[in-house]
């Protein structure tokens, strides 16, 4: 996975968190479940962004060497 791919896919999780945040607004009965899915966003955002971070060597198997 190349960086510009990892940055449109940081975009499309940032977009969806945006989304989520306009929904809660909207339905504050379903507070458990928005968190829950603003919580995977994050997280899926975070890990996105520590690939993006560490460069080529996560892509070929050098992570930890």
């Amino acid at each position: 996975m190349n960086r510009h791919s990892i940055h449109a896919q940081i975009q499309a999780v940032d977009f969806a968190i945006d989304r989520v945040n306009d929904h809660a607004k909207h339905l504050n009965n379903r507070k458990s479940e928005i968190a829950l899915i603003k919580d995977m966003l994050l997280s899926a955002r975070k890990t996105l962004c520590d690939v993006r971070d560490t460069g080529p060597s996560i892509q070929s198997g050098e992570a930890g060497k």
